[in-house]
């Protein structure tokens, strides 16, 4: 009876003295700050090289001539009449109304009223081009906007995956990999140094949709209001 009390408590003691696990904090935002702040500095980086180069793709230059021509009040909204993009082999670009909503032609129509940006010292004019109203390329100003534009919704998509990732309690040595991905995309890039509605659209989405799972998860208003933001605001591009 003794010597079975006696291997009992020395069972006990060896429990005792036995080093336990740390217990793991879960990730926060915060724990993602400096990653986030590296991203958002290497995405600004990589836009800048749309400062530089011209803009006179088709898409970039149906837009550009769409904020031209149309109203504040989005009247005459569309590009039917105008003779750089009737050149072009689509019929699309002639309907009466542009098929595309007005958040990028708006963004450009309003950066081609702000001369002021500093941005537009840095802006290049294609050699042997037309200026005015019948450019045949996207003028300084207007890209100076479209590039804070893109900027903007870039870093704003990197903060809402660090969300995401927070939410599923992913840390941050694996969650870099998701970050880094969306900074360093080539197909996203692509997209987002040119004055083209495809990859800000999906940014703009993934942003809406992020908000409204953590609205969801956390049962809160805010993220849900969110959600509502970056949701309707692709319709608008």
């Amino acid at each position: 009876m003794t010597g079975g009390g006696k291997s009992r408590k020395g069972e006990r003691s060896e429990r005792s003295v036995e080093p336990r696990e740390p217990a793991v904090s879960p990730p926060t935002v915060r724990s993602y700050l400096f990653l986030l702040l590296w991203c958002a500095a290497v995405t600004v980086l990589l836009h800048t090289s749309m400062l530089f180069k011209p803009h006179s793709e088709g898409d970039e230059l149906a837009y550009f001539a769409l904020s031209q021509r149309m109203g504040w009040d989005l009247s005459n909204y569309t590009t039917k009449d105008d003779p750089r993009v009737n050149t072009f082999p689509y019929t699309i670009y002639r309907n009466p109304v542009f098929h595309h909503p007005p958040l990028l032609p708006l963004v450009l129509k309003a950066g081609a009223q702000f001369t002021a940006n500093p941005l537009l010292q840095f802006t290049r004019t294609p050699p042997r081009s037309r200026g005015g109203a019948s450019a045949d390329y996207v003028t300084a100003a207007p890209v100076a906007a479209a590039f804070l534009l893109n900027v903007a919704v870039t870093v704003a998509a990197l903060w809402y995956v660090c969300r995401l990732l927070v939410l599923c309690n992913i840390g941050p040595h694996y969650g870099a990999t998701a970050l880094v991905g969306i900074t360093l995309c080539p197909l996203l890039l692509f997209s987002t140094v040119r004055i083209h509605h495809d990859g800000l659209a999906g940014l703009l989405l993934l942003c809406g949709f992020i908000a409204f799972a953590e609205s969801l998860e956390r049962r809160t208003i805010i993220p849900a209001i969110e959600a509502s933001f970056w949701l309707v605001a692709p319709r608008l591009r």
